[in-house]
């Protein structure tokens, strides 16, 4: 029996020794919105002499302690819920986060043969959060000319990648395109880039982008918007209006009517300014 008990705590210290010569990578810390599914990026390297042994029979665990195997692990994701383990693709997705709890994760791997191994190198820090996060408007102002060529995007983290936030434009101005973006961390996010032309139909009136994110848990979805006014300028005096208007006698008329100043006078644009017509 002592035999035994010294052949484990040998086996233990050396698989302990063995594993701070391996690399993992994952981003320090995520931020969860509650109720949703979150992504958990990561990739790992072994040892060379250990490839082979990289096989179907190994299995991803993941425990807020640094001292744990299979048998006490927090979770135990299935192979549905990681990335191809033979590749060191060791990327989680937990479609229900309430399993998780605040607090730091590690990552441990576990296959049917030598290869058993707890990274304690580096683990991810579980935030929850109740509003979604912030978006991000590029440019995050717009003064051109009329006529230009524009392109704004829109940036919302995605922290599960299985199911993105829905990106919507208010008003839709031209064609956008949505994308899945890898930041540096490998953590990721949903661009939509909507182009347009500049018009002054366009000046003073807003632009935002509004994010969609579904909630797993049966909750409400929840919402987050950002937006811009752009400033639309022909760079010279104009004034654009119908060449004519036919009005029934008798009753009101409105004139369609937008003008532009030169933009070293845009600044007297007040509350003071008022309007006036004259028949020449």
């Amino acid at each position: 029996m002592a035999g035994t008990l010294t052949f484990l705590l040998i086996s233990s210290l050396l698989q302990g020794a063995l594993c701070e010569t391996f690399n993992i990578n994952m981003p320090q810390n995520i931020n969860v919105l509650r109720g949703s599914c979150v992504t958990i990026p990561c990739s790992f390297d072994v040892e060379s002499k250990f490839e082979d042994n990289l096989d179907d029979t190994c299995k991803a665990y993941w425990s807020d302690s640094p001292s744990f195997n299979s048998e006490n692990a927090k979770l135990k994701p299935t192979k549905e819920m990681t990335g191809d383990l033979t590749k060191k693709d060791c990327t989680t997705t937990f479609n229900n986060a309430s399993l998780l709890q605040r607090s730091k994760y590690y990552f441990r791997l576990e296959c049917n043969n030598a290869l058993k191994c707890t990274f304690t190198q580096v683990g991810v820090d579980i935030s929850f959060i109740d509003v979604p996060p912030s978006l991000t408007l590029t440019p995050s102002t717009l003064e051109v000319e009329e006529g230009t060529s524009v392109s704004l995007t829109c940036s919302a983290p995605a922290p599960c990648w299985s199911h993105p936030p829905a990106l919507t434009w208010s008003p839709n101005l031209g064609q956008s395109q949505e994308t899945l973006q890898e930041n540096q961390d490998k953590t990721k996010v949903k661009t939509s880039v909507m182009s347009f032309t500049a018009s002054h139909l366009h000046h003073g009136n807003k632009i935002s982008c509004t994010a969609v994110y579904q909630k797993q848990d049966g909750s409400p979805d929840v919402t987050a918007e950002t937006s811009l006014t752009p400033d639309i300028s022909s760079g010279t005096w104009g004034i654009k209006m119908p060449q004519n208007i036919n009005v029934v006698s008798g009753t009101c008329v409105t004139i369609p009517c937008f003008f532009d100043v030169a933009r070293n006078h845009k600044i007297n644009l007040d509350h003071t300014c008022e309007a006036y017509w004259v028949q020449l």
